[in-house]
């Protein structure tokens, strides 16, 4: 639900899911790491840096598109 409602950019609802979600299992890293990108669209970013270094990522900064943030899980991407 909270992948969903961040796409809708729903980003403090999405927050809640994800704390749920840790709640119910605390060392799930795809959560941490969904939470960190929903704190750092609510500019919350010391908070969206820690959980998305939990998630065994690091967040990305989208200079072009400033509200745009990504986990990267360190996988690179190849432009054509």
């Amino acid at each position: 639900m909270g992948n969903v409602l961040q796409e809708l950019r729903h980003y403090s609802d999405a927050v809640k899911h994800y704390r749920k979600a840790l709640e119910i299992i605390p060392n799930y890293p795809e959560a941490e790491g969904n939470l960190g990108d929903a704190l750092m669209q609510l500019g919350r970013h010391r908070e969206g840096l820690a959980h998305g270094r939990r998630g065994n990522g690091v967040i990305e900064f989208n200079w072009r598109s400033p509200s745009t943030f990504n986990i990267n899980t360190g996988e690179q991407e190849t432009s054509a």
